[in-house]
């Protein structure tokens, strides 16, 4: 069904949403433009000032405009969200494939530069090593990453809620699960767009930088947006969000500092294990659920029950 003969509220909803979304989190970025570390800083304060800038920065824009247009543009709608548990089998996958993620873009990024071959270039800006810690400021480390760790699950759950939550399961209502996910995930990438183009190095790198960024996000949306789907809940692509997020060091990678050869992740040596993951759970026997999903998501939100 495409956008043309679907609803007119939910149509306006979704372009509303957007806006906002884009509108808010790239005016963040810009207020807070400057770095928030600082290469003399202990690291506790580095990572807790990293995960804070992208809290701030990246983080409750999704959610307040999912909450704007809930409120003002469909009022009556009742679709759910997915706020609603899930599955102990979803839970386990999304525990185990950010770490599986993570581990084989390790190894394919040792593997090229074993190799001699360049692994790609950097999603975030030019980085700069992070310092060992002294003996004093690494008693800090334990809350500053317990601290980091709580911003990071709140911004992974406000930004599920708004792309994976709202976004996607209309979307995918309208132009259909494979159409929906890849279109959702090069939003989604686009939407990190500022982060690039105020990290610096040139117009060039940057744009090489965000549109490697960009089919990252395809790849790992399909991923999250499987989770959501096949469990109708935003809990585990939160859960995987989250946990991708803190193993791959994405809040440093972003301000400028050195997550070594976890970032591997975020750039084309994550392409092979995310590709590998999506043809496991596209194209394997849990394929069944999630055209099962899909089938039931997409009746109930056009019979607006969610």
């Amino acid at each position: 069904m495409g956008m043309s003969g679907s609803r007119p509220s939910t149509t306006t909803g979704l372009r509303t949403w957007l806006v906002l979304t884009f509108a808010l989190t790239w005016g963040a970025v810009w207020a807070f433009r400057e770095p928030w570390l600082g290469e003399d800083r202990p690291l506790g304060s580095r990572l807790l000032s990293a995960s804070l800038f992208y809290a701030v920065a990246m983080g409750w824009q999704p959610l307040f405009a999912a909450w704007w247009v809930r409120t003002r543009v469909e009022p009556m709608d009742a679709r759910s969200a997915g706020l609603r548990p899930s599955g102990r089998r979803f839970l386990r996958l999304a525990r185990s494939t950010p770490f599986a993620v993570a581990a084989g873009a390790i190894l394919v990024a040792l593997s090229l530069d074993l190799a001699g071959l360049p692994a790609g270039p950097a999603p975030g800006p030019a980085a700069t090593p992070s310092p060992a810690p002294a003996p004093a400021a690494a008693l800090t480390l334990v809350p500053a990453f317990l601290a980091a760790l709580a911003l990071l699950w709140i911004q992974a759950l406000s930004e599920e809620i708004g792309w994976r939550g709202y976004f996607l399961t209309r979307l995918v209502e309208r132009i259909g699960l494979l159409p929906g996910l890849l279109l959702h995930g090069v939003l989604w990438g686009a939407w990190y767009a500022p982060v690039f183009l105020l990290s610096g190095g040139g117009a060039a790198r940057s744009l090489e930088r965000g549109g490697a960024f960009v089919l990252t996000c395809c790849l790992l949306g399909a991923l999250l947006g499987w989770m959501r789907i096949a469990s109708r809940s935003v809990v585990p692509s939160t859960v995987a969000n989250a946990a991708l997020t803190v193993a791959a060091g994405l809040p440093l990678l972003l301000q400028g500092a050195d997550p070594g050869v976890r970032g591997a992740a975020w750039g084309p040596p994550g392409w092979v294990p995310l590709a590998m993951g999506a043809g496991i759970l596209f194209l394997g026997p849990w394929r069944r659920i999630l055209e099962g999903s899909s089938r039931r998501i997409t009746a109930r939100l056009r019979a607006g029950a969610g």
